[in-house]
């Protein structure tokens, strides 16, 4: 991760990996997706035309040129509108639940 992210050992180590894992492990049921989305491995235009070259790397709803993770979370379409605002609902009702710390929800919301 660290080597495909161009991150510095510093970066590495300032992440609370017992934090990542633990919020993995909460979402059993969406632990796969959660882990695709933290690591960019969804199966977004750009990853599927990666593997197979006769699949689109555009965004289906919209044409963007490029569908990757940053751009279904960024899309405009009115579907992904929608999903981005009931994700976003559920994220902030979960940081409550857990007394995430209120900084840290911001971040989570506005990034």
């Amino acid at each position: 991760i660290q080597k495909r992210n161009g991150w510095t050992l510093a970066i590495r180590e300032s992440i609370d990996w017992k934090a990542h894992a633990s919020a993995c492990k909460r979402q059993l049921e969406k632990r796969v997706q959660v882990v695709k989305l933290c690591h960019d491995i969804l199966p977004t235009g750009k990853i599927v035309h990666r593997y197979d070259s006769s699949k689109s790397h555009q965004c289906v709803l919209c044409q963007h040129n490029m569908e990757d993770r940053d751009h279904i979370i960024r899309c405009l379409h009115p579907t992904r509108v929608t999903w981005r605002n009931t994700m976003i609902t559920n994220l902030m009702i979960t940081c409550r639940r857990l007394k995430t710390d209120p900084y840290l929800s911001d971040i989570l919301r506005w990034h």
